[in-house]
């Protein structure tokens, strides 16, 4: 199995949530107009692609998040810190 890119993990995980073919989901999508997701949402698939990933995601920066792309630039941009260890749980 080939390794996905930061932009098909996000694409996949916002895909899931919504319950669409990933194909439907775009990087200049707008979460809350095009999708009418809210912050919790976001906060879900954070959650999913830190699962995915094991990579914490920065969820306070979501706030900032307007697009698809938004997300991908954000998890692009974070340290490859463990989601566990960050949190202060045992992996």
């Amino acid at each position: 199995m080939r390794s996905m890119s930061f932009s098909e993990l996000v694409r996949q995980a916002v895909a899931r949530h919504l319950e669409v073919d990933e194909i439907e989901v775009s990087p200049s999508q707008h979460l809350r107009r095009d999708w009418g997701l809210d912050p919790l949402d976001l906060v879900l698939i954070a959650l999913r692609i830190e699962d995915r990933t094991q990579i914490e995601f920065p969820i306070e920066r979501l706030d900032g998040a307007e697009t698809v792309g938004d997300i991908t630039r954000i998890l692009r941009s974070t340290r490859a810190r463990p989601a566990a260890a960050a949190r202060g749980l045992p992996h």
